[in-house]
């Protein structure tokens, strides 16, 4: 009896180690976060999501440039993905990785898109320009 006494509160323990002290001395660990990537290839974003140090999803979505982007220029290319962001519900904000600012930038052509009325019409001329 005292054996397991002593073992549930060592598992006690290294619980609230892994729920309080991880979070406070890397509030960006896989123990509960979310990474945003950007692939330099083709503008897409991919997004992984960490429970328990264990990635429990990742998905790629389309991004406005992304879907401007001719076919034919990136067939065959492998993709090149760079962190832009880590989110944790532990830290407000994200560490700064060098890709940062990549889907802000990517907002911001959209809106330019946006402003000078470039349709559908519009990217597709540049796509038969680039064949």
């Amino acid at each position: 009896m005292r054996h397991i006494c002593w073992s549930g509160i060592v598992l006690l323990g290294v619980v609230a180690v892994a729920l309080f002290v991880i979070p406070i001395v890397d509030p960006w660990s896989p123990l509960n976060c979310e990474h945003l990537n950007v692939d330099l290839c083709t503008g897409r974003c991919r997004i992984s999501r960490y429970v328990g140090f264990y990635k429990i999803s990742e998905r790629v979505e389309e991004t406005s440039l992304s879907r401007v982007v001719p076919a034919e220029l990136i067939d065959g290319v492998l993709p090149h993905w760079e962190r832009t962001s880590t989110s944790s519900p532990w830290a407000g904000h994200s560490p700064h990785y060098r890709f940062h600012s990549a889907f802000s930038q990517i907002q911001e052509l959209e809106l330019l898109w946006q402003g000078a009325k470039i349709d559908e019409s519009t990217t597709k001329r540049c796509r038969r320009k680039h064949r």
